[in-house]
């Protein structure tokens, strides 16, 4: 994955199928993320949202999008760092693992 999509990759998500309907207002916060088995650095924070009011999504390539939407949140509130694009990864992927945290927002 690489924001300059050399990989070819222009999204990539983590989705949660009818997360907003059987869990609204939950936040995804994502603990790590290992590509290949090795664990990477995210380049900006992630954030929850949802483009269709069903599917729970937390983006980690997203090119078509420049920030957050007004339906996005986060763990604490502050989108300031948050980005539709957290991973820059331009190596070949073999396995994706994401390790994330899925709680009510406080």
């Amino acid at each position: 994955m690489s924001s300059n999509n050399a990989n070819g990759i222009a999204f990539s998500a983590l989705g949660i199928a009818n997360g907003e309907k059987l869990y609204p207002n939950y936040i995804a916060t994502i603990d790590e993320i290992k590509i290949n088995g090795e664990a990477v650095e995210t380049i900006a924070e992630g954030y929850t949202t949802s483009d269709d009011q069903l599917c729970t999504r937390v983006n980690l390539v997203n090119q078509w999008v420049s920030a957050p939407p007004e339906d996005s949140r986060i763990a604490g509130g502050d989108l300031s760092k948050a980005s539709p694009t957290i991973l820059d990864y331009a190596g070949k992927i073999n396995t994706l693992e994401i390790t994330f945290t899925y709680a009510p927002a406080v």
